[in-house]
């Protein structure tokens, strides 16, 4: 009897064992591994989420493309990779020959490193309207009171991009002569501020026309090429008396390839006439 109980006791201890090391070998590994695998799928749909969100936000970009692709082509255009002054003549001609304005030089200067501006403030200097004297009068003169001021203006406010440094954007100074009335002038520099050419106008002035024969031609309905017309074209030339403006500015170009030092280039154009001296530019390897 008491071997039949012990033998029940070692046959139950050894299904217990049994069943718990089941359990650690066979069953805890795969509820380890059913755990891990949840716990995956979470971070898989998280992942997919943001790729989602990634994935329209990167077709909403490329809808837009061509949009983006046309503002960099004119932004391009406005700051080339190089000084690029040839094409900037061509422009300045096509903008005479539509104001009826004559060219007569175009000189740029050697490209420069961009200084950044800088802020500066400068308090209006006080005024005084007290009078005093030399010397001790009896009497006293009462000043007559100030009359009201206007208001002192304020300069804008100062804005720039501290991406553009002297190490990636170079400034070349460009002096534009023409012979032009007032009203042609005031085209000529609008359509000059409005260009696809950045220039940055800094300073005009203007003196009394003269007859020399450095002036342009004056405007003509019908532009020709025949001798007797240039004839009168030079004829013309020497008597144009109207007012000459120069115009002086700055243009802009990456500095990776305007280093260069540029040459003079200059053009001369007719209002109408379409005759152009031809320059060469040499500046950045243009």
């Amino acid at each position: 009897m008491d071997r039949n109980r012990l033998m029940m006791f070692g046959a139950g201890l050894a299904t217990v064992v049994v069943v718990v090391v089941g359990f650690l070998l066979g069953v805890q590994p795969q509820l380890q591994t059913a755990s891990q695998a949840k716990d995956a799928a979470v971070t898989v749909s998280t992942q997919n989420a943001t790729l989602a969100g990634e994935i329209v936000t990167l077709k909403s970009r490329y809808a837009a493309m061509d949009s983006l692709n046309t503002q960099l082509g004119l932004l391009t255009a406005s700051v080339p990779a190089d000084v690029d002054a040839g094409s900037f003549i061509t422009e300045i001609n096509g903008i005479a020959q539509s104001t009826a304005a004559s060219v007569t030089t175009i000189t740029t200067g050697t490209p420069l490193a961009y200084l950044a501006p800088v802020v500066t403030s400068t308090a209006p200097a006080a005024t005084s309207t007290a009078t005093s004297s030399a010397s001790p009068s009896a009497s006293a003169t009462a000043a007559p009171a100030p009359a009201a001021s206007a208001a002192t203006p304020v300069a804008p406010v100062v804005t720039t991009d501290p991406t553009i440094t002297a190490a990636n954007f170079s400034t070349i100074p460009v002096s534009i002569t023409i012979s032009a009335t007032n009203e042609q002038a005031l085209t000529f520099l609008k359509e000059l501020r409005t260009g696809q050419r950045l220039y940055l106008v800094t300073g005009i002035t203007s003196t009394a026309g003269s007859a020399s024969s450095s002036g342009g031609a004056a405007a003509s309905s019908t532009p020709t090429t025949d001798a007797s017309t240039d004839a009168s074209a030079t004829a013309t030339a020497a008597t144009d008396t109207r007012p000459v403006w120069t115009i002086t500015g700055l243009i802009y170009a990456l500095s990776g390839n305007a280093s260069t030092t540029t040459t003079t280039p200059t053009a001369t154009s007719g209002a109408s006439t379409g005759t152009t001296t031809t320059s060469t530019d040499t500046a950045a390897g243009k």
